[in-house]
């Protein structure tokens, strides 16, 4: 399977990191979306097969659609990251001090030990509070983010008929349909589309709606929203190869040289962006019932 496709998934994750005419050039030196299609062995029309053996090779020659989280920290870990806070360093340093000073200096050495212990007590009950407060979010937003990606749907191509698949079933080369309020869970191109304009601000910062044509702008990034219009696409690359994954793979990165928690924030409030988004969606669906869906 890995010899008989006609792109490498690096060629086709770069093609997507490209903009505006470097891309427009790049995909015209590789032959155009309809080369894509065709190198990669999918029917426009009738999507892939539903064959395991045949969707389960496209996994191995180009990713699965699915990013490796960091594992939950231990309770000791957090409590220690908790007692690296300053102020914290600086009480329990006060208290040492003192109860030293208690027991050298001090005319009441049997009692002037106390106040120092009471501030290291109290330095202890916050930094337990703190890190079971740390430990309860993370479960929750572990929770939530199981959650999503268990009920998050996308519509795609197999066999001819469009089924309704959960982000990590999709595979490079599925013919995916994509409409108004669809938050796209991979790279793509898009085949045929009408009035497409697409969200890239949680992705790329941009606050103007992108419009997209197979034309002029056929790139289609994950974790950006179609906004409005709809159409057809073909999925190019998945989970750690899509520009979203390339960019939470390289805060985790970033993470182990630093020993900071960027990463997990980052992807925290890009799963809390994309539910807020994904309400807010529903909510103007509601708001606009009168008027068709295009």
């Amino acid at each position: 399977m890995a010899t008989t496709f006609g792109y490498t998934k690096d060629e086709l994750s770069q093609l997507m990191t490209l903009r505006k005419k470097d891309a427009l050039d790049r995909l015209q030196e590789m032959g155009g979306t309809d080369a894509i299609v065709r190198g990669l062995q999918t029917n426009p029309t009738t999507g892939l097969s539903d064959s395991e053996a045949e969707l389960e090779g496209r996994r191995t020659v180009y990713g699965r659609n699915h990013i490796e989280s960091d594992p939950p920290k231990w309770f000791i870990a957090l409590a220690l990251d908790a007692l690296s806070d300053k102020v914290l360093l600086i009480l329990i340093g006060a208290a040492i001090l003192e109860i030293i000073l208690g027991l050298t200096v001090s005319q009441h050495k049997d009692t002037a030990w106390v106040e120092g212990a009471a501030i290291l007590v109290a330095v202890l009950v916050v930094v337990l509070v703190t890190a079971f407060n740390d430990w309860t979010k993370e479960r929750q937003f572990r929770g939530l983010q199981t959650k999503l990606e268990s009920t998050q749907r996308f519509s795609v191509l197999r066999n001819g008929e469009i089924k309704e698949l959960q982000p990590a079933e999709i595979v490079v080369g599925d013919i995916a349909k994509f409409k108004y309020g669809n938050n796209f869970p991979c790279d793509g191109l898009i085949i045929s589309g009408f009035d497409v304009a697409i969200n890239e601000s949680a992705l790329t910062g941009e606050s103007m709606l992108i419009k997209k044509t197979p034309e002029s702008d056929p790139f289609l990034l994950a974790g950006t929203q179609v906004m409005e219009g709809g159409g057809t696409m073909i999925v190019t690359a998945v989970g750690e190869n899509s520009q979203q994954g390339i960019i939470l793979m390289l805060l985790a990165d970033q993470d182990k040289e630093e020993g900071k928690s960027t990463y997990c924030e980052w992807y925290q409030v890009a799963v809390w962006s994309n539910a807020v988004k994904g309400l807010g969606t529903k909510s103007s669906h509601i708001a606009r019932t009168t008027v068709p869906f295009r």
